[in-house]
């Protein structure tokens, strides 16, 4: 099959750290070995992942998410102890999270 240049053709994807963060929702063993590959790869930047991460709780708060933030603050916290080895942020979750 020969080669056909393609038209109209765009490809988007999301940024790691927006990855990361969907990752924090199920957290499972594979969402694991997923970060931590991105990690090794020095694809994380922290400060990104925390600002993210406290850009998303803010949305998070003006619907049903909001109760789950505990949980995956809770995540990211693991995220920063097991995999970037830094001492985890002081993020203050919004009103209406249960903890």
């Amino acid at each position: 099959m020969p080669d056909l240049p393609l038209k109209n053709f765009s490809i988007k994807v999301l940024d790691v750290v927006d990855v990361v963060l969907s990752k924090l929702t199920r957290f499972n063993r594979q969402d694991a070995d997923d970060i931590r590959e991105m990690v090794e790869r020095d694809l994380v930047d922290h400060g990104r992942l925390v600002a993210r991460f406290n850009a998303a709780a803010d949305w998070f708060s003006i619907d049903a998410r909001v109760s789950q933030l505990p949980r995956y603050l809770k995540n990211l916290r693991t995220i920063e102890h097991d995999f970037l080895d830094v001492q985890p942020s002081d993020i203050e979750l919004p009103e209406g999270a249960e903890g």
